[in-house]
């Protein structure tokens, strides 16, 4: 008996008697494989199982993510049920999958009368869930059974609000303000801790850089230069005869990449010279003056880090001081999250008219099939990242949140 209940048999084909031979993934045939290869598969579920943990950016199968916490409390710490729920998609009876998408319809429904979470959250809460229960015991949730009615549930509990979906109000940091706000509330120039925040937010706000792409985005997740930038993965370039500092090339995953491909590092580039930033010389400073490191140490040593630990900065730690830093010239701090910096890069751009492909480009969001074609050279991309850092933008940036539609998620509204 496999894990999911009798399966189906083969009809015999005619007189013809079939094959006794163990069907593959039963009892008798794994035991035939543990006597023969002792051993094997027990390192084949942990390895299989590691890289299924792999497979998503969390990198432990999501087990972490807050969708999966708040199903566990309210199945476990609350309805004092299990958590792990794997239904037969073949054998279970019908009422009972409609009893376990009555479940979820319960949890949706507590997520958004009783949490505060948005109709449009909870769906997503719902969708990172059922993935993260198909991956750990091989069906979703239900048995499988499609989760649409839910879907159908939020929207009409949005329609008994009375009102439209209330989003966490999130605006762009304009290159001015971060000026004003680093010098108000930093000091960059002697402090090494003020250094590493002051260089991660001008290269996040140019660059167009997730703060998750820049920092760790969990506190349980470490340092690790495969996903995140360590002080190898930044090249300083200089003018030929004089020595000046011209730019920098930083090397950053893409964190909303799908498949291997997110472990691909892709280049910013990153200008020396700006009327109100300087990232290039804000990394140069960090690296070789403020903070530096021994050589033989760039690749194991985080690019933005706590000096007194070598750990690498968290997202919420840059949260709290871009907030800081807002609240010291007299902005409302509230409305700032991490994220704002991206914003604020977008709405730069958007600012000097650059086109939707560029912005597109620079700031790798999902786009439409003609963008394969587009191909930003590095004297355009000098340009564009030295007019970001030289904006001063209007007070539209809440405008500029749009341009993530296709891929603003809930890890952004950090």
């Amino acid at each position: 008996m496999t894990p999911y209940g009798s399966r189906v048999r083969a009809p015999d084909a005619g007189s013809i008697p079939l094959p006794r031979t163990p069907r593959p993934g039963t009892a008798g045939e794994r035991a035939i494989i543990a006597a023969s290869q002792p051993g094997f598969l027990e390192a084949a579920a942990a390895g299989v199982q590691a890289a299924r943990a792999a497979s998503v950016a969390s990198g432990d199968g999501n087990d972490s993510h807050t969708a999966v916490q708040s199903y566990l409390n309210f199945t476990i710490n609350g309805l004092r049920i299990p958590g792990r729920r794997p239904l037969d998609p073949v054998s279970t009876p019908l009422e009972r999958k409609l009893a376990e998408v009555d479940l979820i319809d319960a949890w949706a429904w507590w997520l958004v009368t009783q949490q505060g979470v948005n109709t449009e959250t909870a769906w997503s809460y719902v969708t990172v869930a059922n993935a993260w229960h198909d991956r750990s015991y091989g069906v979703g949730f239900a048995g499988g059974l499609s989760l649409v009615r839910v879907h159908k549930m939020l929207h009409g509990l949005q329609t008994l609000s009375g009102g439209p979906i209330v989003r966490r109000r999130r605006i762009g940091v304009r290159p001015r303000h971060l000026q004003r706000g680093i010098s108000a509330s930093m000091q960059p120039a002697t402090n090494a801790a003020d250094a590493n925040f002051a260089a991660l937010f001008e290269t996040a706000l140019v660059a167009l850089a997730r703060a998750g792409e820049l920092a760790s985005s969990r506190r349980n997740r470490p340092f690790n230069n495969t996903y995140h930038p360590s002080r190898a993965d930044v090249v300083f370039e200089f003018q030929p005869g004089t020595g000046r500092l011209v730019g920098a090339t930083l090397w950053i995953v893409n964190s909303k990449a799908k498949g291997p491909g997110r472990m691909d590092k892709i280049p910013k580039y990153l200008p020396a010279s700006g009327t109100f930033l300087a990232p290039a010389l804000a990394l140069y400073h960090l690296v070789h003056v403020v903070d530096p490191v021994a050589p033989a140490a760039a690749s194991s040593t985080p690019l933005f880090r706590n000096p007194r630990t070598n750990a690498i900065l968290f997202v919420d730690e840059v949260r709290a001081r871009l907030r800081r830093c807002m609240a010291a010239i007299g902005r409302d701090s509230s409305v700032y999250g991490a994220h704002s910096l991206r914003i604020g890069g977008a709405t730069a751009l958007a600012w000097w008219r650059a086109g939707p492909a560029v912005i597109q480009d620079l700031g790798h969001w999902r786009s439409d099939a003609y963008l394969r074609y587009v191909r930003c050279r590095r004297a355009e991309a000098d340009q564009w990242t030295q007019r970001i850092a030289s904006a001063d933008t209007d007070d539209f940036e809440a405008d500029c949140i749009a341009i993530d539609d296709f891929d603003f998620d809930a890890s952004d509204l950090d």
